[in-house]
Formats: C-alpha cells, structure tokens, sequence
C-alpha cells in the first residue's frame, strides 16, 4: 500500500477553503468540520495528518471495489491516452462494451441502457420514461425513501429532504414502506402493508389504476434505514403492476452490483423490473455515472419513437471505461460471491452485538449491506434519536459517530440507524474486528451502544494492520501490504508472521511515544527561553503581552511618559475689574 507523508499544514489549508469556498450538499456550513483526506487504497482512506480511517460506510455507499483499484484507475488512464471526451451522438468502444456488459449482468431481458451522471438523473429519465410508454401521470413511491436530489427525484423521495424543494413536480403519490420493526399498520397477521400488494391495491382504488404510469422503489431502502422487504412482497408488487398495466422502477443505485450478495437486489426475489436505474456501484463512483436500463419490450418502443431526453456528458468515454474495468473486476475477483459469503457473518456478529448492547433494537440486511438500530428502550422501541432529528436531540448518535472516527472508522449514520456497507471488494476486512472494537472501546451512555467491531473471521481476506485495534492509527501505511480487492481469502490464524507484525506495531508505538517525549522537551526549552526574554526585557521597564509558546513575540511598545504636574499660573498683580469696582470709595 501507499506511503503516507504527514503534511498538517496543506490539511488545514484544505479545510479551510473547503469551508470558505465551498457549498457542501445537506449541511449547516458554518457547522462543518469536514475531514482534509489526501489519500486512499483499498478499504481505507488518511487524512493529511497520516491517520487513517477504516471505510466503514464505502464514502456514500459507492465505493464498493475499494479506494484506487490498479485495475479502474490504469482503466481510466487508459481511456484518457485514447479520447478524454466525445459527444452523445457518437459510437465509442467504451459505451458501447458497457451497455452489453449491462445487457449479460442484469436479470431477465433488460437489454438497453441511457447513460447518465448518476443515479437521480436516472431515476428522473426513468419516471419520464414511464409516463411516455404508459401515457399516465401518475407515480407511486414510498416515504422511507431516497431517489436523488433533482427537480423530480426529490419530489419522489419521501423523507424531510424533500420538504424544502416543495412543491415538486405534480403526480406523486405515496405508499407505506414494508418496515416490519415500525409497521404503521400494527404488523397484524397478514399484514397488507407488509405484504405489498393488498396495499398498494387500496391505493389504486382510491387514485385510478389508469392513471397510474410506475411504481418505484428501493428494492433494499438504504439511506432511510436498511430496509430489507419481507419476501414475497416484491413478488406481490410485481403481481399488481402487472395486472393494472403499471411499470415496476427499481432503484439499485445502492443495492447493486453486488451490495446485497447478488448482482441486484431484486436478484434475492426473482423479480425483474420494467426500469432499472443504477449508479454508485457501477463504478464505485471513480467517475460519476449511472445509468437508466429498460426491458426488451420498451426498447422496442423506443426503436421507432423520439427519445425526449439527453445530457452533455451521456456515456461520458471516462466514466465509462472505468466502469467495463470495474464490471471486469467484480468477475475476476469474484467480488458478489464474496459478498454473499459475508452475508451469514454480518448477521451473526451484529446479533451478537445486539445480545451485548440494549440499546440495538434490531439489527437487519443482506450480504454486505446491514443496518442497526438504536432505540432507547426495546420493549417500547422508543428510537434512540427522534425522527429527522438534529442539533441537540441527535447528540446520542453523534457521539457514536465521533467515538468511532476518533479510533479511525468511518461510519454512516442516519437518524437512529447506522448503516454498514463497507468499502473494499464489499467487506474484505473482517466484521468481526469491527464490531468487537466498538463494542469494546464506545465511550456512549449506555443507551447509545456503539456498533462497531475486533477479531478476525472466517473467510475474512489476510489484510494489513486494522487501525481499530489502537486509539490513534499508525502514521504509516506499510509498503507491499496486500490491497483489500485482490487479496486472497485465508482464514485469519496466528502464524510467526503475525507475531513479527506484532513486535513491530509495539516498537512503531514506542517510537511514536519517544518522539512525542522529543516534542514535548523542545516546546519546554521554548517556553523557557520565552521567559528569559521576557524578564530581560522587563528589566529595561519595556510593557510587553505575556507571549505564547511557539508564537512571534509582539513588538515591544515604548514605555508610557510620565505627565509633568501643570505649571502654577503668577498671580495677578493689579486686581481684577471686578474686585477693582467692588473696592472703589463710597461717594
């Protein structure tokens, strides 16, 4: 892996025109205290101080191969040697690979793709799309939802992110979310919001199925809580779409490519959608891309229609070229087998946790795509933090955040759920490391268990250090360390290699304490020679401000003049006019 330099200084420079220049997506700006990263490789990311961090959270649920993958990155260099940029109309070799490789990778016969800059321009081309082919209006989503940020995808999101961009685009309709641990209908025995299609029938009959153009959903909620539906309820939905004629649009931006343990999410169901729209995964967000992908029967449509849509940077030759390396990888490497693979240690370590710690209400997911809740109380499954809460009242999920970041793991948090899609060919480090780490050092009141991890598993890939296993990460990255996409999956036992490593990370720590002892003997020798300064220059009766250890000294001011007493004024010798009238003789 890559050397790490120290450059404090650049770092904080970063951190400030960041601050200054920069206008950061869904934040308070004056509130942000965002972290200056110089680099990554694999699992992990550093910052400019050499501290690295665990990715924990794959950045926004994207980075799925891993930070720098040798193969996307020469991929990318590749591209960029040959044509950096072409238009839309144009045939390019990377395009073209890329919509039949998403052809063979997809599930049924969804055979034709629209490339966009990521995954809310895709679900926004996807709704068109579906109003055109239906002529209906109408478009049915959930409330524990995210679909993008644009003029019609955050119209069909449903949580408080949607709330400042109202009103949105006319036509939307919301439905209930198959959330089995809050059911808002009581979770009864069958549950109709449960089970999807009763549902979503009541819904119809109140809207008009004719006017009803698609249904869209996440297949797995993500942002909203790593919502895993029941099975059989996409089934169910599948069923109903079908009967009334209406489109099925799943969104996979992140429960594709291999997240859930199957190519796409609706993999786990047998289900193919009408419209698939994906992005983060197809390229673990090297280059932005995403794309729209539609079933043979509307690509048939479209041969003899006008597509009404487009983009400047559509099948961008880039973006492109590292996704077909990307889609290479994850075949080579074997990258979605393995996700499946960690799927039953995911779901055993994190119960585990939750036998551990009250305050995990559940614990919920596939393959490497996990959530834990945090409640209060779980007999009354009061949520740890309220719905959409912040400042104050998010505190307790704050502090589980920062105790975690403080021991070098990067997690996402949302609400009173902390999601675990990690980075690096999906989990190559070990859940297990992980979750005991934070178990064991959370520094949370107990109702805000921490959630993190600390030994090897099986299956686990033999990786370099894990930065958990210390307070303050080593500085130093080792050369030649293994990167987490492209290691081989070993089980983790205690070998003479182990204890050489051992040995090594105690005399990096005691390198570490002798150099701090170095630091702290020469900021005393400043601060000493600080004070002869000042008592010299105080014999010289000169005023100076009490100076800061490391700080300029502020130029010496001039001592104060002493004010001279007033001159006495002569007395008069002749009298006043007045006293002079006042003693003239009588007459």
């Amino acid at each position: 892996m890559a050397i790490v330099e120290s450059n404090t200084e650049l770092g904080r420079q970063v951190v400030e025109d960041a601050k200054r220049y920069v206008l950061h997506s869904w934040s308070v700006q004056n509130a942000l205290d965002p972290i200056p990263v110089a680099g990554g490789e694999g699992r992990y990311f550093w910052d400019f101080d050499g501290k690295r961090y665990l990715d924990f959270a794959s950045q926004l649920v994207n980075v799925s191969i891993g930070h720098q993958h040798p193969k996307v990155v020469a991929a990318i260099k590749e591209q960029a040697e040959k044509l950096c940029t072409i238009g839309p109309p144009m045939a390019t070799e990377p395009r073209s690979t890329l919509a039949r490789m998403l052809a063979e990778v997809t599930p049924g016969d969804l055979e034709m793709s629209f490339f966009t800059n990521g995954g809310a321009e895709a679900n926004e081309n996807a709704i068109r799309l579906a109003r055109w082919y239906t002529g209906r209006h109408k478009i049915i989503a959930r409330y524990r939802s995210y679909h993008g940020a644009t003029g019609g995808a955050i119209t069909l999101t449903g949580d408080p992110r949607r709330w400042p961009a109202e009103p949105g685009i006319p036509g939307v309709v919301r439905m209930l979310d198959p959330y089995t641990y809050r059911c808002p209908a009581g979770h009864p025995d069958p549950c109709p919001v449960c089970t999807g299609g009763p549902h979503l029938e009541e819904i119809l009959q109140y809207e008009g199925p004719h006017t009803v153009a698609a249904v869209i959903l996440e297949t797995v909620t993500g942002t909203n809580g790593i919502i895993v539906p029941p099975d059989g309820y996409l089934q169910s939905i599948r069923e109903v779409c079908d009967k009334y004629g209406i489109l099925l649009i799943a969104d996979e931006v992140m429960a594709g490519f291999g997240r859930t343990g199957k190519w796409f999410g609706v993999e786990n169901w047998d289900v193919v959608p009408d419209i698939l729209s994906v992005a983060k995964g197809i390229n673990s967000g090297y280059i932005p891309l995403g794309a729209m992908i539609v079933r043979k029967a509307i690509a048939d449509w479209l041969r003899d229609k006008y597509f009404a849509g487009g983009l400047t940077y559509s099948g961008h030759p880039l973006a492109c070229a590292s996704a077909v390396a990307s889609i290479e990888a994850f075949k080579e490497e074997g990258i979605v087998e393995h996700a499946a693979e960690m799927g039953p240690v995911f779901a055993e370590q994190l119960r585990g946790l939750q036998d551990k710690h009250p305050s995990i209400g559940e614990v919920r997911g596939l393959g490497c795509f996990w959530g834990i809740e945090l409640v209060k109380n779980r007999e009354t499954r009061e949520p740890l933090v309220p719905f959409n809460a912040t400042g104050e009242a998010f505190a307790p999920v704050a502090r589980v955040y920062k105790a975690a970041l403080d021991r070098g793991l990067y997690l996402m948090t949302h609400w009173n759920v902390v999601a675990t899609p990690p980075s690096g060919a999906h989990s190559s480090c070990s859940p297990r490391a992980v979750i005991s780490t934070a178990s064991r050092r959370s520094t949370t009141p107990r109702s805000s268990s921490s959630h993190a991890t600390s030994t090897p598993l099986p299956g686990a890939r033999r990786c370099s250090p894990d930065p958990t296993s210390s307070p303050r990460s080593a500085t130093r990255i080792s050369p030649g360390a293994p990167t987490p996409a492209v290691c081989s999956r070993t089980l983790w036992v205690k070998s003479e290699d182990d204890e050489r490593e051992a040995l090594r990370r105690r005399a990096g720590r005691a390198g570490r304490q002798a150099r701090g002892s170095g630091r702290r003997q020469r900021v005393e020798r400043r601060r000493a020679v600080g004070e002869d300064v000042q008592r010299e220059r105080r014999r010289r009766d000169v005023r100076l401000t009490p100076a800061t250890p490391g700080a300029r000294s502020p130029r010496p001011r001039a001592p104060r003049r002493r004010r001279r007493p007033p001159r006495a004024r002569p007395r008069p010798t002749h009298p006043s006019p007045r006293r002079a009238r006042d003693c003239r003789p009588g007459p």
